[in-house]
């Protein structure tokens, strides 16, 4: 098992599980699709390379990263939403 790999795969996997979990609710679906592409990009290398083991142990130190972090922190800070008002100071206020 290559830990080079391994470290990398399970900080790419960390990266996008956490841009999935950061992201409001009505965007969901566009940063999965965004995603899928490089998870299954991932599955094909780790299945020609025969480094399958390495792909899911990356995954689920991944998983485990970003349940960790959530658990911290994501609870109690959920993403903010874009429909807040923006309130614009000018030189009337």
């Amino acid at each position: 098992m290559n830990t080079g790999n391994l470290i990398f795969l399970a900080i790419l996997f960390t990266l996008m599980l956490l841009a999935l979990q950061r992201t409001e609710r009505r965007r969901r679906w566009i940063t999965l699709l965004g995603i899928a592409i490089p998870a299954f990009l991932i599955y094909q290398w780790a299945q020609v390379r025969g480094r399958t083991a390495e792909a899911l142990i990356g995954a689920g130190i991944g998983l485990a990263l970003n349940l960790i972090f959530w658990l911290l922190y994501g609870r109690r800070h959920p993403p903010c939403s874009s429909d807040r008002e923006i309130k614009v100071i000018g030189i009337d206020d």
